[in-house]
């Protein structure tokens, strides 16, 4: 996922390795040692491939909970607006926005650090917010992996899915426990399963959900390929684009979102998630037309900066307004921008097609 994720762990050299007893391996989510620095990584947040009775306690949590697929996953109750207004804390005033069709919140400000939700409400959540009463709300599943974790390990005693239905989100997406190129297999694999039972246990309650999917290798592919035939309800998935900060690492994304629709064998809408620059866009929206974007930039540079965005989505500051307004027009701006680059993208395939 990240092509700069520098972990903490230390690699235990020399060793012995023996894959013929791993779970992951007899199982056939796993083909065998890639890389022997990530093998012998060590560290307590990781889920490591030497320590196999380590390994086997955190796959045991996910397949205990396992269920068999949800016949629904409700998307059909998902209207994936062109771009849903992310906001977060902060001394910013939307409350008289009532025209934008969706707001989004992260798990980042849904949850505390303890994993429990830090709003009593979605009242509680609109006013500490400041958006408006009436306001639509999606819940976006990007998080630190802290928190992540911690939502994991209290998410059944405290019965935060059950609770999460409560709050009448328009819908919701998986968790995104991150899948590190340089973490060890067996992390990668087990943080999958738990985004992809997150999501199972999310369209039981009757959440209408989205899928976060992080493929990694052709494994990763094929198992993702047997979930989603497993789940034929499902026709969006969502994609977490922050991390891939260079164009050329971008371009690397645009594939792997490729490799998806390819492995669903079906055709599919992407939900994008982190996208800000305007080279981006333009790179995903030349290649899924119908994509839906996130980003909560408009609102992080009006709020940390009291920058506002132009044309090209270069911001500038700007102290004679408010950073409520400013906030806004930072959204409308980048819909405008995205509105513009559909346009010059349907304009050019209109020409290709004459040709």
């Amino acid at each position: 996922m990240s092509f700069n994720k520098k972990s903490p762990a230390q690699s235990l050299l020399p060793f012995t390795y023996n894959c013929s007893n791993c779970p992951l391996k007899k199982q056939g989510y796993c083909e065998g040692i890639e890389d022997l620095r990530n093998y012998s990584m060590e560290h307590p947040s990781l889920i490591g491939c030497y320590d196999l009775e380590r390994l086997e306690k955190y796959l045991s949590e996910v397949f205990d909970r396992l269920i068999l697929p949800p016949n629904n996953f409700h998307q059909e109750k998902i209207n994936l607006c062109e771009l849903p207004f992310g906001v977060a804390y902060g001394n910013i005033d939307l409350t008289q926005y009532n025209n934008v069709p969706l707001f989004a919140v992260s798990m980042n400000i849904f949850l505390k650090d303890s994993g429990d939700f830090a709003f009593r409400d979605m009242a509680h959540l609109k006013k500490t917010l400041k958006i408006p009463t009436n306001a639509k709300v999606a819940l976006i599943g990007t998080s630190s992996e802290k928190i992540q974790q911690a939502f994991w390990r209290v998410s059944e005693r405290l019965k935060l899915l059950e609770r999460i239905v409560e709050f009448n989100f328009e819908w919701v997406t998986s968790t995104t426990f991150p899948v590190w190129d340089e973490n060890p297999r067996a992390d990668q694999i087990i943080h999958q399963f738990r985004n992809y039972l997150i999501t199972d246990l999310m369209a039981e309650k009757g959440l209408p959900v989205i899928p976060f999917v992080y493929p990694y290798n052709e494994s990763d592919y094929q198992t993702f390929s047997n979930w989603i035939k497993d789940r034929p309800s499902i026709n969006k998935v969502a994609v977490l684009a922050q991390y891939y900060e260079s164009d050329n690492q971008f371009l690397q994304l645009v594939t792997n979102i490729e490799k998806i629709q390819e492995y669903a064998e079906k055709e599919l809408q992407f939900l994008i998630v982190g996208v800000t620059k305007k080279s981006k866009l333009e790179k995903a929206l030349s290649k899924f037309k119908n994509a839906s974007i996130i980003s909560w930039s408009p609102y992080y540079e009006a709020f940390l900066k009291g920058k506002m965005y132009d044309l090209n989505l270069k911001s500038e500051q700007r102290l004679d307004i408010d950073k409520s307004s400013v906030a806004f027009e930072n959204y409308k701006t980048f819909r405008q921008v995205l509105e513009q680059i559909r346009k010059e993208s349907n304009k050019q395939n209109y020409k290709f097609n004459q040709q």
